[in-house]
């Protein structure tokens, strides 16, 4: 039987985890964790470590990666949405960089031909 001790630390590394799979930041992770749990900052950030390798792990470890794939892309067209709403174009171009690089649309990816008459960046 696990003490109280384990079972807050294994409560605390889950609600982190549930945290980062929402694809919110780290640092506000670690910050809202240390406020929220009366914990200190640097144990805060060791949580939130052992909750991002678990979250590494189990993404190496998908199988479905072409799922995975598609949940990315709704959350950063979920998110290009939400930054047009408000105003902030500087999100917005953030959102559709990302999506460049995850779908290499983009003229200047590496993995496309350039179009005729047009050199591309050098």
């Amino acid at each position: 039987m696990a003490s109280k001790t384990q079972r807050k630390t294994h409560e605390r590394e889950q609600w982190a985890f549930e945290q980062l799979v929402k694809c919110r930041n780290l640092s506000a992770v670690v910050a809202e964790l240390a406020e929220r749990e009366g914990i200190s900052l640097r144990r805060s950030r060791e949580l939130v470590a052992k909750a991002y390798e678990r979250l590494v792990a189990d993404v190496n470890g998908c199988a479905d990666r072409e799922a995975l794939l598609a949940q990315c892309i709704g959350a950063l067209q979920q998110g290009l949405e939400k930054s047009l709403a408000a105003g902030q174009v500087a999100w917005a171009i953030g959102c559709v960089r990302q999506l460049d690089d995850l779908l290499g649309l983009g003229i200047n990816h590496p993995g496309r031909p350039s179009p005729p008459g047009q050199y591309g960046r050098r």
